[in-house]
């Protein structure tokens, strides 16, 4: 079974197309029974996307896609910002994920809503973690020391994120999560 776990609508400024209603019905019509959405710094479009998935019997997965920086106190021109994607488990992931955006928005805004690795440590409990599209931290070395503490810390739940897309930071990235999951025996995830 496929199920896109990587997906952005109209709350994706700039980076998203579509609404809620056009993915799930195009999702239905492919037979996926499952779909996930994965907005850019908020959860503003998952009450919609839930109950329009709920109407026409497709499992709603819920997520966030994450503006991270090593330290969010930090606010500096041009500064490296990553991305990771968290999927919500369960009541507890929901709880931690708000917790996250919020203080991405009151503490860590700069240009975009940012948190740390230290905040998603702090507040990872219940969530699926993915490492994220071109911009992920595995291109760094503290970004990828970053993904395995998150391993340790949340086992099971953190996974390499591939896409199939052809361009070079895309390729290098997932090059990056090939040799990264066989090293550290830890599963792949194929997202678009």
């Amino acid at each position: 079974m496929f199920c896109h776990l990587h997906t952005h609508n109209e709350f994706s400024l700039l980076d998203g197309l579509g609404k809620a209603s056009d993915w799930l019905k195009r999702a239905k019509e492919l037979g996926h029974t499952h779909l996930a959405l994965t907005n850019h710094g908020n959860i503003d479009g998952l009450l919609d996307f839930q109950s329009e998935a709920k109407k026409i019997g497709i499992k709603p997965i819920l997520g966030c896609e994450l503006y991270i920086v090593p330290d969010m106190a930090i606010k500096v021109k041009g500064e490296s910002r990553f991305h990771m994607t968290a999927l919500i488990k369960n009541e507890t992931g929901f709880q931690n994920l708000c917790k996250m955006l919020t203080m991405a928005n009151l503490k860590g805004f700069y240009s975009r809503p940012r948190i740390d690795f230290e905040t998603m440590l702090s507040f990872c409990e219940g969530l699926v973690i993915l490492s994220g599209c071109s911009a992920s931290p595995i291109r760094s070395v503290d970004g990828s020391m970053f993904i395995m503490q998150l391993k340790n810390k949340i086992p099971g739940d953190v996974y390499f994120e591939v896409m199939p897309h052809n361009y070079p930071e895309q390729v290098e990235v997932n090059k990056l999560c090939l040799s990264m999951s066989e090293a550290n025996n830890m599963n792949l995830v194929a997202t678009n």
